[in-house]
């Protein structure tokens, strides 16, 4: 069973690499249109203010999964998803003998189910999903 600071630190990881790729592309199309120097960008989101590589710092971002529209999530790395999804599903959710959805499960079942959800209505909120993740899961697991 993965503990909550194992599952943190994963989904941390995994955040951050789609940031900081995502960040990197922005850096390198800004580039090219102004033909101005390739610097490398590294973006780390906060609850508080965030801090670039450079020292300065921005605006709070709320694109967390609990704040996350579908939208967002279907604009997430497909990399990404799975982490978000496992979060928004395990999220105060207590299944029977304690037991939370396996990382795989997430990724081959809930997270295709999520993206066709996602699909349908992108304007709704990801946590809004919960709910049709759990009863997914209870039927399918």
């Amino acid at each position: 069973m993965m503990n909550y600071k194992t599952f943190s630190i994963a989904l941390l990881t995994t955040l951050l690499a789609t940031t900081c790729t995502y960040a990197a592309s922005v850096q390198n199309s800004d580039s090219q249109s102004n033909n101005a120097q390739n610097n490398a960008v590294l973006t780390l989101d906060a609850p508080a203010a965030t801090t670039n590589a450079t020292g300065s710092k921005s605006k709070e971002s709320k694109t967390t999964p609990i704040h996350m529209s579908c939208e967002d999530f279907l604009a997430l790395d497909t990399q990404a998803q799975t982490p978000v999804v496992f979060w928004v599903s395990n999220l105060d959710t207590h299944y029977k003998g304690g037991d939370y959805v396996d990382e795989q499960q997430v990724d081959e079942f809930v997270t295709p189910m999520v993206i066709e959800e996602c699909n349908k209505a992108p304007a709704t909120k990801l946590i809004d999903l919960k709910s049709k993740m759990e009863q997914y899961v209870k039927k399918h697991f």
